[in-house]
């Protein structure tokens, strides 16, 4: 059988191919899902307006190597501009739709094929190269940097990047998962769902991580990706504040009969990875995880 993951990357290279071929940006048809009407009674907006998705913006739905990584960092989606027109295709030039094959642009470099480029996370101990050193590049750049410097304190002897993982690869000024209707629901499930647990479970770690407060809410996505809470399972308390002072909290996923553990955290205010000075918490945190997951046989 196909690995899901590699049908992925296959399905993402040629949406990404059809897209950069297309006359103007706009979404592929296999992606056209995210046009459907929110489920907003007041307002008659369709999800892509709803949560202002960018179609002129190269889709960067994951970077890193599913089959071969350290460990999984999950994300919404990709961060938007706050342009648009032609203000945006200026200012974001490197990541824009174009559509007249200049080698020279970011955009050209890798949507002809951009599995060449995304499986390669990129080596933060070296200089930047080519479109990383642009400006529009240098956040996308420090934000997978912190990451992965969060990653590799948790996680000291491992040898290989993270995947990062998009649940949308569409580039977006915002993001609500509560305005998605059912159906679009089904298809990020059908579609992400799968890559996620199976790239978690070919990690190093064989854990995922994910930011963010909405991740830990009842009736977050992963539940409907069908993760499990099992937060209290583990420490006795529905979150994890591990550090009185600090306004941190944690809770730990696991879907049932594969394990495949994600851990989410989260801080009042802030999107950013936890500082070092949590990484001790995390190492037995991950470990305490693992040793659960064995005592329940859920690991195959």
């Amino acid at each position: 059988m196909e690995k899901e993951s590699r049908k992925y990357i296959e399905y993402w290279d040629e949406a990404i191919r059809k897209w950069a071929n297309c006359p103007t940006p706009d979404f592929v048809e296999s992606e056209r899902y995210w046009l459907e009407p929110t489920v907003a009674k007041r307002v008659k907006r369709h999800v892509a307006e709803a949560i202002g998705l960018q179609p002129e913006l190269l889709p960067n739905p994951y970077w890193g190597n599913p089959e071969k990584c350290s460990a999984v960092i999950i994300n919404y989606n990709p961060g938007g501009s706050s342009l648009s027109g032609e203000a945006l295709r200026v200012d974001h030039c490197h990541h824009c739709h174009v559509n007249d094959g200049n080698p020279g642009l970011m955009v050209s470099a890798i949507a002809r094929d951009y599995s060449a480029a995304a499986l390669k996370v990129p080596d933060f101990s070296q200089a930047k190269y080519d479109y990383w050193t642009r400006r529009e590049g240098t956040a996308f750049w420090n934000w997978m940097r912190q990451r992965s410097e969060w990653v590799k304190r948790m996680l000291p002897e491992t040898t290989l990047p993270p995947f990062f993982l998009e649940i949308c690869g569409w580039h977006s000024k915002r993001w609500n998962c509560h305005l998605l209707p059912p159906n679009v629901m089904e298809e990020i499930r059908r579609r992400v769902a799968p890559v996620l647990v199976e790239s978690i479970l070919n990690s190093e770690a064989g854990v995922g991580f994910a930011i963010g407060a909405t991740f830990g809410r009842p009736g977050n996505i992963l539940n409907f990706f069908g993760y499990e809470d099992v937060t209290n399972k583990l420490t006795g308390n529905d979150m994890i504040k591990p550090i009185p002072e600090k306004q941190r909290w944690y809770k730990v996923f696991i879907l049932p009969a594969a394990g495949a553990p994600i851990i989410v955290t989260w801080s009042e205010g802030s999107n950013r990875q936890p500082a070092a000075h949590f990484a001790e918490f995390e190492r037995e945190l991950i470990a305490k995880t693992m040793a659960y997951i064995k005592t329940q046989g859920s690991i195959q």
